[in-house]
């Protein structure tokens, strides 16, 4: 595929394999690809890539990490750039996110502590996309489903029903309302 530039299907090859080698790939694959947009659009092509990998297995996010080290340090341009901000503290905030199971509710004291650490994951997650979102959804709407998904995967964030589907979620016996609105408010 990479021979013909079909950088879509190279692209969800590298994001499917877990093979470190072909992996390390992806930067270079990027930068080809992003030569066929607009200057402006480069970074676009790189924070989709690493959101993809985000949002498709909780597991990756120190390998998307690493490539995004990697692509900055090749381009050191990006380095100033909204969408890139936003992706090293997003990676930044997962690294530090709890990592142990919920403790149980005989352990009160520990409970608590899990969910104020929890709740200010969640806080600081929302914070991050209500500030970032502006710049990059004016560019790319699609990235609003991989960063619902992220919080999601990463933050325990549930996607807000619309009305129709609070609906049909209280008469199957589901969860309560959450309001309506997407995370991003759309």
């Amino acid at each position: 595929y990479l021979t013909l530039s079909n950088y879509s299907a190279v692209v969800k090859y590298i994001s499917s394999c877990d093979d470190a080698t072909i992996l390390s790939k992806y930067p270079v694959v990027l930068s080809e690809w992003s030569k066929d947009g607009y200057q402006s659009e480069k970074d676009l092509f790189y924070l989709r890539a690493m959101l993809h990998l985000l949002a498709k297995n909780s597991d990756k996010w120190s390998l998307v990490q690493t490539l995004q080290e990697n692509i900055l340090e090749e381009l050191p341009e990006l380095q100033e750039v909204a969408s890139m901000n936003f992706l090293k503290l997003l990676l930044d905030l997962i690294s530090f996110s709890p990592k142990e199971k919920k403790p149980p509710t005989a352990q009160k004291a520990k409970l608590i502590a899990y969910e104020k650490k929890k709740k200010a994951q969640e806080e600081t997650y929302l914070s991050l996309v209500k500030f970032y979102a502006p710049f990059m959804l004016e560019r790319d709407p699609k990235l609003n489903s991989l960063i619902e998904r992220i919080g999601v995967l990463y933050f325990g964030i549930q996607q807000a029903q619309n009305p129709m589907q609070a609906m049909m979620s209280s008469l199957m016996g589901g969860g309560g309302d959450s309001g309506g609105m997407g995370l991003l408010g759309g």
